[in-house]
């Protein structure tokens, strides 16, 4: 009986610590994917990182009208918008197959190959922006990029924390 509670400890594991944070990840990424129009349009969808931080950066009509060609042509990629179907056949397999860590593995290659696609696609997409921009323009962007970033470093550590202390807690 004590292998059936490590494997269910392990399944545990996994599916809080692998399962739940590419859930949140693919959820995400599929959403932005399939966002509509941002520049001038009005549909302010789930907006990635990048085009909301451009979105805080004075353009002119004709640079808006560049950029969201970039961005519109990164959203529309073959290939990108199969997250959530990939990440809901991962939780559908039966732990009890006697092939789901293949399986699983399976899936997760395939799902880390979308994602590699998706950073790829969108540092050129950033490239591409970039390229669009003046002087000053690239200046404000990067102030917003970094204050980005510390309102990451400050969530994720606030995450960090409150999963140390339920650790802790759970462990006493």
């Amino acid at each position: 009986m004590k292998n059936v509670s490590i494997d269910k400890s392990i399944t545990q594991k996994v599916a809080r610590w692998v399962v739940a944070p590419m859930s949140i990840v693919l959820l995400a990424s599929v959403g932005y994917v399939n966002a509509g129009p941002h520049f001038g349009g009005g549909h302010h969808g789930m907006m990635n990182p990048l085009e909301k931080m451009v979105d805080h950066v004075d353009l002119s009509d004709e640079q808006e009208s560049q950029v969201d060609a970039v961005l519109s042509k990164m959203k529309h990629e073959k290939g990108m918008r199969n997250g959530f179907k990939m990440m809901t056949s991962v939780i559908a397999l039966d732990p009890e197959s006697p092939d789901y860590d293949a399986k699983v593995e399976q899936q997760a290659d395939a799902m880390a190959a979308k994602m590699r696609a998706k950073v790829i696609a969108m540092s050129a997409a950033r490239k591409e922006i970039y390229a669009i921009l003046t002087s000053e323009q690239k200046q404000e962007l990067n102030e917003e990029i970094s204050r980005h970033l510390e309102r990451m470093e400050k969530r994720m550590d606030k995450r960090m924390k409150k999963h140390e202390k339920k650790a802790r807690h759970d462990n006493s």
